[in-house]
């Protein structure tokens, strides 16, 4: 069982890492968003996963989802799937198109 650091309500579902419960996350984030980034960032780092998006300007950029990497040679994108190997992106599902044959249909 945790305890909230901002109201101090016990509970099992207040994560031990986050410490927050729910009632302050939704009702209190602009107060707390600081330590829960900081949280954040400490759990990608323990994952060698970057704690922000990389935005090198140097670098390709990755157009798969809304983050749009600028990802440096040899480093992952900050989903952790995409990398840049010799100045192109690679990993995740860029490229791969899904084809089916099944028709639509009405059933009664």
């Amino acid at each position: 069982m945790s305890q909230c650091l901002l109201c101090g309500k016990s509970s099992e579902k207040i994560a031990g890492c986050l410490q927050f419960c729910y009632s302050c996350l939704r009702d209190h984030f602009p107060e707390i968003h600081k330590e829960i980034d900081t949280v954040h960032a400490k759990i990608r780092r323990a994952h060698d996963l970057p704690t922000a998006p990389p935005q090198d300007l140097n670098n390709p950029v990755c157009t798969l989802c809304v983050n749009s990497c600028r990802i440096p040679a040899g480093a992952r994108g900050y989903c952790g799937v995409r990398t840049n190997r010799e100045g192109k992106i690679h990993g995740g599902t860029a490229g791969i198109f899904i084809i089916t044959t099944t028709p639509c249909r009405r059933t009664a």
